[in-house]
């Protein structure tokens, strides 16, 4: 499982650098990151993931915590198009599709 990396508040320094490594699902990765952070308050928070999950990842956080301005910065493989595209990518932008098809009817996040 692809976990999301978290920058909170103060820009990204790696001692503000978050890797929540429990959860088994980007539903539970927010929620967990939630309790995770509750306490300092942050007003904002950047997620970095992979390319093809940055969109529902976006989408998962900001619908379990809306008082936190979320971000995303997603990852490529490579520099250009095709060496980020990865043929073995495929079936993880599969399953993106599939996996927001079901966030929107588990949870109602579009």
């Amino acid at each position: 499982y692809l976990h999301n990396f978290l920058a909170c508040n103060r820009g990204l320094e790696v001692a503000d650098a978050v890797c929540e490594s429990q959860s088994r699902s980007t539903y539970e990765n927010a929620v967990l990151t939630k309790k995770a952070l509750e306490a300092s308050h942050p007003r904002s928070v950047m997620l970095v993931t992979s390319w093809f999950h940055s969109r529902r990842a976006l989408a998962v956080f900001r619908n379990v915590w809306p008082e936190v301005a979320f971000g995303v910065h997603p990852v490529y493989a490579g520099a250009t198009f095709t060496a980020r595209f990865r043929i073995y990518e495929m079936g993880y932008i599969f399953s993106e599709y599939v996996k927001t098809l079901w966030y929107m009817v588990r949870y109602g996040i579009a």
